[in-house]
């Protein structure tokens, strides 16, 4: 399988960590600078983030297209970037991150690549607890979250999504050794995961 292009989402408004997750600092450079520079480091042929607005991110080197329905949490923007991949390509799979992701292993892509089989059109790590996200993703899925999209424009909860796709789902464990990805939710756990990680995650 090719090396997927990566989309990291970054469209939500921070109202739990206080802020801009994606203008945190890892090392002098913004949150979503370092992310996309690490997932081109794990072998990502190209990284595009999903925002409230189209550009938000280029001046940091983030190639950025606008949400097509802003506010509506992580599904809306994974059907954005689904869409915007289709457009690249409507049988490749993609990688699809989060831009609150603070850490992502070495091992990552490939082992994300080597479960996305026949008939799978989701592959997940498997760790404890609910992780939606880091995943590889057909363009195929925009299909289901359109047919389960609320019929009064809210938004639709990646745990049914994932309920609905069923057997098209796959959990892929990582190598012995391998440290989980990791991400925060408010500032507290970004400060853990500072102390925890450094900057080079």
């Amino acid at each position: 399988m090719p090396r997927p292009h990566a989309y990291i989402l970054a469209g939500g408004a921070g109202r739990r960590f206080g802020g801009d997750k994606a203008a945190v600092d890892r090392g002098g450079l913004s949150g979503v600078t370092w992310l996309s520079r690490r997932l081109r480091t794990l072998g990502c042929e190209g990284v595009t983030a999903v925002a409230a607005d189209a550009g938000a991110y280029d001046g940091q080197d983030v190639p950025t297209i606008a949400d097509d329905v802003p506010g509506l949490g992580p599904a809306s923007g994974l059907e954005t970037a689904l869409r915007h991949a289709a457009e690249r390509n409507a049988e490749q799979a993609v990688l699809v991150v989060t831009v609150d992701t603070f850490s992502l292993p070495d091992s990552l892509v490939d082992a994300l690549t080597r479960a996305m089989t026949d008939g799978v059109d989701y592959v997940r790590i498997a760790r404890d607890g609910f992780h939606p996200f880091p995943a590889l993703v057909r363009p195929g899925v925009r299909r289901l979250i359109a047919r389960l999209r609320p019929a009064d424009g809210g938004g639709l909860s990646m745990r049914r999504l994932l309920d609905e796709a069923g057997d098209t789902v796959a959990t892929v464990a990582l190598p012995a050794g391998e440290t989980l990805p990791e991400s925060f939710n408010t500032r507290a756990e970004y400060d853990a995961l500072r102390d925890r990680f450094g900057d080079d995650s």
